[in-house]
């Protein structure tokens, strides 16, 4: 299986682009926050504002992430609303087989949670926010803030409608 394209500009940031292979024509979206869907959950609005943050911060955000960026956030929710029905039920329930006997059985959401990590691991990836993907970005001074608690521009806030 080939490995996935990486966008040009995390290419850029991890020194990996060569002249000969880009596109000069791509597309350049401005690096500006998409807005927030109307309709996510409380809990996604807050972690969109979060990621929102340390992409900024990355200088990848772009006004044309706004999908990519609601589906990493749909399965990080996901993930912790699966994790929360397994800290209450458990990974593991009993049933009686049709001979009487007791049999222990996984767990459905068990599944469902690996699933939805290893969508998280490959959506994190794509924008550069896993420890591994993290390790191929090489960062260049732009001389702004050096205390990355000060680099927002904005308040997480201010990336919700």
């Amino acid at each position: 299986m080939a490995n996935p394209r990486k966008p040009t500009d995390l290419k850029l940031v991890a020194g990996t682009t060569r002249k000969d292979r880009s596109n000069p024509t791509e597309p350049k979206p401005d690096k500006v926050a998409p807005v927030c869907p109307a309709h996510m959950s409380d809990e996604c609005k807050v972690y969109w504002g979060r990621v929102c943050v340390e992409l900024e911060m990355m200088g990848v955000l772009t006004r044309a992430d706004g999908i990519a960026l609601e589906q990493l956030v749909y399965l990080y929710q996901e993930s912790v609303t699966l994790k929360g029905i397994l800290a209450k039920e458990g990974r593991t329930y009993q049933v009686k087989a049709t001979n009487g006997e007791v049999v222990w059985k996984k767990h459905p959401a068990a599944d469902m949670l690996k699933d939805i990590l290893v969508e998280l691991r490959h959506s994190r990836s794509e924008f550069g926010l896993s420890p591994a993907s993290r390790t191929k970005v090489h960062t260049v001074p732009t001389g702004g803030n050096k205390n990355p608690a000060e680099a927002p521009k904005q308040p997480a806030s201010a990336y919700l409608t």
